[in-house]
């Protein structure tokens, strides 16, 4: 798992890790998870659902750097999912059109529409993100364009 990390993740990971091992033996017990999480006091550096995993593990054993490492992963897979939920709901929300090959789209007029664009003062930026997000230059977004957009925008 940690082999397919570049090393600038698995490095910060790594002193994550160390940051954890309050007593420097290479493993996490619930004490030393405990007392992280009570100098992070809500800190998003490590979120719930990894704060209970690492409890949980500890709970019944001890937490190496490998499985450190494979729960942040496996968080971070969640993590993407759901944004990839989230996404697809408000695609779903502006896609009124459909491609011809019969995949949703979303249409300049769709999305206007959906954002009650008419006559606005930023008409004209959103259009031109719209012809920015639309690669293919057929005026409809498919969700591909859609999401691509979105992640060179955020």
């Amino acid at each position: 798992m940690a082999a397919q990390l570049p090393p600038a993740e698995l490095e910060a990971l790594k002193a994550a890790f160390n940051n954890f091992d309050k007593d420097k033996d290479g493993k996490l017990s619930k004490a030393d998870i405990e007392a992280t999480l009570k100098e992070m006091g809500g800190d998003a550096a490590l979120s719930s659902r990894e704060g209970a995993a690492l409890m949980a593990k500890a709970d019944s054993n001890h937490v190496e750097f490998d499985e450190f490492v494979a729960l942040k992963c496996e968080v971070l897979k969640q993590n993407q999912a759901a944004e990839e939920e989230e996404t697809k709901f408000v695609f779903n929300q502006f896609a009124r059109s459909k491609t011809a090959k019969g995949e949703a789209a979303v249409s300049i007029a769709d999305a206007k529409h959906g954002l009650n664009l008419g006559g606005n003062k930023w008409e004209e930026a959103y259009e031109k993100a719209f012809h920015h997000a639309d690669t293919d230059k057929d005026g409809l977004l498919t969700f591909a364009e859609f999401k691509r957009y979105l992640d060179e925008v955020q």
